[in-house]
């Protein structure tokens, strides 16, 4: 008997890498690496994707297929595919949603005309403003100490879109809801079994979606009282500020790229004295020295892509990609992380060189796909213009003000710039600096 059950079993798995063989000949499916059953490349991978992946590429071509789980996964240098999808995380995030219905187009247009357009930024300058005086005002206080600006630089932004959806900053809605976005933020990089194998959904080994279902029960709670309060004042004939209560959860993972992105262009500049020097001699001779920054004031910076893989997609159709079948439902993914480091497109990509893109025509708007950190298509990140505005005018206003030395004044040649992948692409280590006035 216990022959004939291993027999069976050796058959049956026999079958299906037969099968799944003869798909990718048949289907001309993107080139890639052997794929155990059941979990296929899922260990292969490991904590660093992005080099992973790169380091594949150069095995398998710019295009490539692997294997996570029951998902087939496409990863390319290049954003081309067809109107796309993505994991189901949540049915009430803009980059997330499952599919383009009606539903995401609503919420899309509302983050567009009533959080980022162009009318409604330049309202929200002042609060940008006042928030960055802040941290100004905080960095003077602790003059000589060390400081770590990837907290400070965090708070900043959280408190900016905080006041913008809810006219009050993150500290005055309490350590509660600070603890509950945080921990929102943890479960979000967490690797769900449910992901790869589809087929576990329904029973929620890991418990994720009940600890995200509490933490939802909880921040709508905290959104009840709120809504009652702006309820009341409205009733009463009290003005109060149009929030995006709905867009909540949006902001979590936006200021979390914002602020990373910042802490890496600070950290780029500390370490090249050069290029620091240059920015700030440029910002007062156009500025002036020991001035206040307007927002008005600074135009766009390069950017730092904090996001080394691009959020997923799914091709919602069958389609062809430099002769390769992409079947439906595959997932898609783009790897920036690649595409920035890559000698045939950059020159000198390791090196940080901002001049690079002085007179190249390239932006970061989605129209460029060798540079794009907010992705392209309509599945963009709508949150592309405030980050655009507030990243150039944090940073003009930290170098235009202050020095930062590491702690013990080490040559900044020595600081640590390793990577770590959560989602984001942030420093190992947090970025600890002396500030001194200047």
């Amino acid at each position: 008997m216990s022959f004939l059950s291993n027999l069976s079993l050796i058959s049956i798995l026999m079958f299906i890498v037969i099968k799944w063989i003869r798909r990718r000949v048949s289907l001309k499916i993107p080139p890639g690496p052997y794929s155990w059953p059941m979990i296929g490349n899922f260990l292969q991978i490991g904590k660093d994707p992005h080099i992973k992946l790169t380091s594949m590429a150069r095995t398998y071509g710019p295009i490539m297929s692997l294997k996570l789980g029951s998902w087939l996964v496409v990863v390319g240098h290049i954003s081309y595919t067809h109107p796309a999808s993505s994991p189901n995380l949540n049915r009430y995030w803009v980059g997330f949603a499952k599919e383009c219905n009606d539903q995401w187009k609503y919420l899309r247009s509302i983050c567009r005309a009533k959080l980022f357009s162009s009318k409604v930024l330049d309202c929200q300058a002042k609060i940008r403003e006042t928030n960055v005086i802040k941290m100004m005002n905080y960095l003077h206080a602790r003059e000589g100490k060390i400081v770590n600006m990837s907290e400070v630089t965090s708070n900043v932004v959280l408190n900016t879109m905080s006041e913008i959806l809810f006219s009050r900053g993150i500290f005055k809605l309490g350590p509660e809801f600070q603890r509950l976005i945080r921990k929102f933020l943890d479960l979000l990089v967490t690797p769900n079994m449910a992901d790869l194998f589809p087929i576990m959904q329904g029973w929620d080994i890991q418990g994720m979606q009940k600890k995200v279902r509490e933490i939802n029960e909880k921040i709508f709670k905290m959104w009840e009282q709120i809504l009652v309060e702006r309820r009341e004042k409205k009733r009463k004939g009290i003005r109060a500020q149009v929030d995006f209560l709905d867009t909540l959860l949006d902001i979590g993972l936006g200021t979390d790229m914002t602020s990373t992105t910042i802490i890496w262009a600070l950290a780029d500049l500390i370490k090249n004295k050069h290029i620091m020097s240059k920015l700030r001699d440029e910002l007062t001779s156009k500025i002036g020295y020991n001035k206040i920054i307007s927002e008005y004031e600074i135009t766009n910076l390069p950017l730092h892509p904090p996001l080394p893989l691009l959020l997923p997609h799914k091709a919602i159709k069958t389609c062809k990609v430099m002769d390769y079948t992409i079947p439906k439902g595959s997932q898609v993914i783009i790897n920036m992380w690649a595409m920035a480091h890559n000698s045939s497109i950059w020159d000198d990509p390791s090196s940080f060189k901002p001049e690079r893109f002085l007179d190249s025509g390239v932006d970061f708007k989605g129209n460029d796909f060798e540079y794009i950190p907010f992705g392209s298509g309509r599945r963009m990140c709508p949150g592309l213009p405030m980050a655009a505005r507030k990243v150039p005018y944090v940073v003009a206003c930290l170098v235009h003000s202050f020095n930062g030395f590491l702690p013990g004044y080490k040559d900044p040649s020595e600081m640590d710039m390793d990577e770590v992948y959560v989602l984001a692409l942030k420093m190992k280590q947090p970025l600890e600096l002396i500030p001194k006035s200047l």
